[in-house]
């Protein structure tokens, strides 16, 4: 009789370990990246009470016990939040991230930035990557580190070298005609000019002027700064332009050179120097069609750009998919900042959990494999989006009334023992 209760026992203490897995999972349904646990067990030693005339042994077991509680790395549910700083693994992997000295893993994505520009959990866990040098590149080839922002950078001007213009210029335009287009360009500080580029009709042709304000020159008005102006273009018969300066079939370069070098800016800005080969005004789009046209139609302009940039400051810090952090600036312009790493592990199901959405590695887990995200059989990273809990109610639903149910049998096992030692007791009397 001893053996029943402790073998019913064991049931019972197997039992309340699955209801307090089974607990635990559903207390996570709604955590971020919760990985659901299922406890295993198995039966105990045997003790051998005779054996028949064959020779085959009379075994009764003592029991089962737990044997390990494993969590179940399932993808889960990924939704889109619309969160800037969202991030979910979709397949394998995990992101790093230290805490204090220690380096640990999670597969949740809800990262936050702290008051310095590090890139934090909700644990407050430092998220580890790559992060642009003192040159903006983001060499995936070092060992990861924290990931700090750069808050309240600025990036620095860029002064315009190129600028192009597409327009059309009325073919009916009596002689002395003009037609003239504004564009913003801008100097090696970062400070905004507008060139006036004026088409002005002769009986040859168009002469060609570019002229900059005299208030941004010291000068009493405006003043040209087209090197060689005023430059003549042509147009043939279908409206077509001809290569300026000289005929066709010798042409020169379709580009023009502007030029402010004879006049200081009164901010102490370099001169505006667009100048080919590289640079100037160019004539051709970049797939070699002319950009001015003369039908008979209205003068008017079509497109226009420069490739000069003012001063700005970053505003807002971006996780895309692939896992790059990308900074958007006051002007629209976007920058690769960091680029966020994962881990792989030959046995991820043998991980220690730590509380916080974290991992921690076991003896059995290996060492983790760091990478970038869609390489070496690490997941991809989709932005804006996370990573919700794999927990199936329904099965954790079923699991709780079959442990329910071993609980009930294993303590109704004890209930009959006790019985039938009351009964053996009571032969005495």
């Amino acid at each position: 009789m001893p053996a029943s209760f402790s073998t019913a026992l064991s049931g019972l203490r197997g039992s309340a370990s699955a209801v307090d897995v089974i607990a635990n999972n559903l207390a996570n349904m709604n955590t971020i990246a919760f990985k659901a646990s299922q406890a295993q067990f198995s039966d105990l030693i045997y003790q051998q009470v005779g054996q028949n005339r064959a020779g085959i042994p009379f075994q009764i077991g003592l029991g089962t016990a737990p044997i390990a509680v494993l969590r179940q790395f399932d993808q889960g549910t990924i939704q889109n939040t619309s969160g800037v700083l969202d991030a979910a693994i979709q397949g394998a992997g995990f992101f790093i991230v230290k805490r204090n000295n220690a380096q640990f893993f999670t597969r949740a994505g809800n990262f936050q930035l702290s008051a310095l520009g590090h890139l934090m959990t909700g644990s407050a866990d430092r998220v580890q990557g790559w992060v642009q040098d003192a040159l903006g590149v983001v060499n995936t080839n070092l060992p990861v580190a924290d990931i700090v922002i750069p808050i309240g950078q600025t990036l620095a001007p860029r002064a315009t070298t190129l600028v192009r213009l597409g327009l059309n210029l009325n073919a009916n335009t009596s002689v002395t005609g003009a037609f003239s287009a504004p564009l913003q360009v801008f100097d090696s500080l970062g400070a905004p000019h507008v060139l006036t580029f004026t088409f002005t009709k002769v009986a040859a042709g168009w002469d060609l002027d570019v002229t900059i304000p005299g208030a941004d020159i010291g000068q009493p008005a405006a003043r040209s700064v087209l090197t060689g102006a005023p430059v003549r273009i042509t147009f043939d018969a279908n409206g077509l332009l001809v290569n300026p300066n000289a005929p066709p079939p010798t042409p020169p370069p379709y580009k023009l050179t502007i030029n402010s070098s004879a006049y200081t800016f009164t901010n102490g800005a370099a001169p505006l120097v667009m100048a080919p080969p590289t640079g100037g005004w160019d004539l051709l789009d970049p797939q070699g069609v002319a950009t001015l046209t003369q039908f008979a139609q209205s003068s008017a302009v079509s497109t226009s750009g420069q490739d000069g940039l003012g001063s700005a400051q970053l505003t807002t810090v971006t996780i895309a998919d692939g896992g790059t952090v990308v900074g958007t600036f006051s002007d629209g312009q976007t920058k690769l900042l960091a680029r966020i790493a994962l881990a792989t592990f030959i046995s991820p199901v043998t991980l220690a959990a730590v509380g916080g959405n974290t991992y921690s590695v076991s003896s059995a887990s290996g060492t983790p494999a760091i990478g970038t995200p869609d390489t070496g059989g690490r997941g991809s990273v989709v932005g804006a989006s996370l990573e919700f809990s794999n927990v199936d109610i329904a099965k954790e639903f079923t699991n709780l009334m079959t442990a329910q149910r071993g609980f009930q049998a294993s303590a109704r096992v004890i209930t009959t023992a006790d019985e039938l030692n009351q009964e053996a007791i009571n032969l005495k009397r």
